[in-house]
């Protein structure tokens, strides 16, 4: 519903999630596909692409954020990890 406002969304997920993964981007992140999992007719709605962007912060533990933010020239991962940790 929120992408459907033309939205860009920037999420925090379990690092255990697992995506389908679709291609790995030069900046260490990577495109992957969601399927919705609740829902009236989930079973028959399109996977959501997505970007994955897997970090580490010193002594705190690995991350996992999900974004709408496709292209990594125009928000880097790294760009994103540290305006998230914001």
């Amino acid at each position: 519903q929120a992408t459907s406002t033309g939205a860009d969304l920037l999420f925090r997920v379990k690092s255990t999630l697992s995506p389908c993964h679709e291609q790995t981007l030069a900046d260490g992140s990577w495109i992957a596909s969601i399927k919705p999992t609740s829902g009236t007719g989930r079973g028959g709605r399109e996977p959501h692409r997505v970007r994955v962007i897997d970090y580490t912060i010193d002594g705190d533990g690995q991350y996992r954020l999900i974004t709408t933010l496709l292209d990594p020239l125009i928000a880097p991962a790294k760009e994103l990890a540290k305006l998230y940790s914001e």
